[in-house]
C-alpha cells in the first residue's frame, strides 16, 4: 500500500493497493510509504520463490492424477510447465505418464546426462536437449511438442529464459508414444525420479500448439 498526501502537513491521504495474483508472487517493499507534494517515494519489486507454485523436495512429493481416457493421448500432445529446480538429478520427472515398468508413455523430464541440466522429453527413445540450460533457483518456461508422423515421430521443445530474455527452440525425433494405464505425475518419473524444486501452470493439451515465439 502507498500513502499518498497534499503538502498540508501530509494529512490528506488516498491509498494504492498493488495485486498480484500470478505465481511467482510480488513483494513489494517498502509496504506502506507516505509520499508529500513535489516529492516521491522509490518501491522495490522482488520476486519470491514459490509463491503458489508447487513446491517438492526431491526424495518423495509429487502431484498425482488418475488414468483417465482423456490423458491417454498418443498422436499430437503438447505439454507446458513453469519450472524452478533448487538442485539436480538424472531423469526428475516434471510431467510423466511413466510410472510403471513397461509402461512408458510421454514424459518431459530433466536429462540423464550430466549435469542433468537440460531435458528429455517423448517415449521410450527421448528426445534430448543440452545438457547445461539450467541454472538453480531461477525459473523457466518450457514446452514439449509430439506429432505422430509415422516411423519418424517429431519432437519440439520449446526453452524460454525470462532471465536473459532468450527463447530457443529444439526440435527432433522420439520413438511413437502408447496409451497406458499409469496415473500421470507432476514432479515425478518412474523409479523414484524427483523434481528438486518448484513447479507452476503445467498444461497439457491433445493437440500441437504454435512454437511462435
Amino acid at each position: 500500500t502507498v500513502v499518498s498526501s497534499d503538502g498540508l502537513g501530509c494529512a490528506n491521504v488516498q491509498t494504492i493497493t498493488l495485486s498480484v495474483g500470478q505465481s511467482p508472487s510480488v513483494s513489494v517493499t517498502p509496504s506502506t510509504a507516505t509520499v508529500c507534494a513535489n516529492s516521491s517515494v522509490t518501491l522495490n519489486a522482488l520476486g519470491l520463490a514459490n509463491g503458489s507454485s508447487l513446491a517438492l523436495n526431491g526424495t518423495s512429493a509429487y502431484m498425482s492424477v488418475p488414468n483417465s481416457t482423456s490423458l491417454n493421448m498418443t498422436t499430437n500432445i503438447t505439454m507446458e510447465a513453469w519450472v524452478r529446480p533448487n538442485a539436480f538429478t538424472s531423469l526428475a520427472g516434471i510431467v510423466s505418464k511413466y510410472q510403471v515398468s513397461g509402461q512408458a508413455s510421454y514424459f518431459m523430464r530433466l536429462t540423464s546426462t550430466s549435469p542433468y541440466q537440460g531435458f528429455e522429453f517423448g517415449a521410450n527413445t527421448a528426445f534430448t536437449t543440452p545438457a547445461n540450460l539450467l541454472t538453480a533457483g531461477q525459473w523457466y518456461y518450457i514446452a514439449a511438442i509430439y506429432k505422430n508422423a509415422g516411423a519418424s515421430d517429431t519432437a519440439k521443445l520449446l526453452f524460454v529464459n525470462p532471465n536473459t530474455n532468450t527463447a530457443t527452440l529444439y526440435t527432433g525425433t522420439t520413438t511413437t508414444i502408447a496409451a497406458v494405464t499409469n496415473e500421470l505425475r507432476v514432479g515425478s518419473d518412474f523409479g523414484g525420479r524427483f523434481f528438486n524444486g518448484n513447479i507452476d501452470e503445467v498444461r497439457i493439451w491433445n493437440t500441437v500448439l504454435s512454437t511462435s515465439t
